[in-house]
């Protein structure tokens, strides 16, 4: 959406408006993690979380059976930051004899 100003001719100039906002697009495998964005839950993955601040935010996975995992990540205005993270089980795995 555009923003406009009335010049002293009357005159209207159409000016971009800045995005200060970006998001951030969590995919986990297995699916079903618990997504958490500088404290504060957002969902299960896989999801989008959208209207993030410029900056950089911590983004914390969790899921039973499976350490947690937690990285910084810097979130850009306009921008979409993906991840994508390969949880490993900390179950052991049967092996037959």
């Amino acid at each position: 959406m555009k923003k406009g100003k009335v010049t002293n001719s009357g005159k209207i100039i159409l000016t971009p408006e800045i995005v200060h906002t970006g998001s951030i697009r969590v995919t986990t495998i297995p699916s079903g993690a618990t997504v958490t964005i500088d404290g504060k839950n957002e969902g299960i993955s896989p999801l989008t979380v959208k209207g993030l601040s410029v900056g950089t935010h911590v983004v914390n996975l969790t899921l039973a059976g499976y350490p947690s995992w937690e990285k910084k990540v810097e979130v850009k205005s306009g921008k979409m930051v993906p991840i994508t993270r390969f949880l490993k089980s900390i179950m052991p795995s049967l092996k037959k004899n």
